[in-house]
């Protein structure tokens, strides 16, 4: 199984009963596809670390893909790796490991939305931080020796490899992606309703909105969220299913349950 491009909270990769749940995610969307008929693209809007996008485009084959997320930031780190490997790689090659008191001046740069102009930089400031961070998360730096030159650029080849020649990258709101036209096959995979950790998060209403654009759209989709009444109800008009899941948080193994919500036009109305 193809592992995400970086650590990130809430990414569904891994070795655990995480990595089983992005399994299942696949199922789902390898179902959905056999459906299709002609070119196709596989679209993301709230990509994170892409690592249901890497083994969509190892094991479907999607004609296109593409790949948003709201935050410039991971917008741009995906970006410039598939579209400027080459750069990025130096930059990371002449990067020492940053002390912890550069770490967290950086951390707070970026919680501030304060990036350089350079979309090279940026990018790099966020592999660093996601590479570096506690948990992938605004922690602070870790203790883990992480910051391996060549660890990093493999990564950045390889990203380059599955998605080069194939993938747009945007910056854009998730109601652009979902209302686009063509034939596509989406994955959501939202801020969870509070969870803590994201440096974009989704008020209640934009939930809303995302379950109204899903009852309306044509495109096939996969959905994925915490195990919440609120979650069930906005969605009991889709196709519920539960599966058991483990995520090491603050180095320890903690047990949930995740949601894999499915749709496809013309089904019920949600009830009132």
């Amino acid at each position: 199984m193809q592992d995400g491009f970086f650590r990130y909270v809430g990414g569904k990769g891994g070795n655990s009963r995480k990595g089983d749940l992005a399994r299942r995610i696949l199922d789902e969307l390898t179902r959905l596809a056999e459906e299709l008929h002609g070119p196709w693209t596989f679209a993301e809007p709230f990509v994170g670390s892409g690592v249901i996008a890497a083994n969509v485009v190892a094991g479907l084959r999607p004609n296109r893909v593409w790949l948003n997320d709201f935050d410039p930031a991971v917008a741009a780190l995906h970006d410039v790796a598939i579209h400027h490997a080459a750069e990025l790689c130096q930059a990371v090659n002449a990067t020492p490991k940053p002390t912890k008191e550069a770490f967290t001046r950086l951390q707070r740069q970026y919680k501030r939305c304060d990036y350089p102009d350079d979309p090279i930089q940026i990018a790099l400031g966020k592999l660093l931080i996601q590479q570096l961070g506690v948990s992938g998360r605004d922690r602070g730096m870790s203790n883990d020796q992480r910051w391996s030159h060549r660890s990093l650029i493999t990564r950045v080849r390889r990203w380059e490899g599955l998605f080069a020649g194939k993938t747009n990258v945007t910056c854009r709101s998730f109601e652009k992606v979902i209302t686009a036209h063509g034939r596509m096959l989406l994955y959501l995979d939202p801020p969870y309703p509070g969870k803590k950790g994201y440096q974009y998060d989704m008020t209640w209403n934009e939930h809303e909105q995302l379950a109204d654009l899903l009852r309306a759209t044509r495109h096939p989709w996969v959905l994925s969220y915490g195990n919440k009444k609120a979650i069930r109800k906005l969605y009991d008009w889709a196709t519920i299913q539960e599966v058991d899941a483990e995520y090491c948080m603050d180095g320890q193994m903690r047990k949930t349950i995740e949601l894999i919500i499915t749709g496809s036009n013309g089904q019920k109305e949600r009830k009132k």
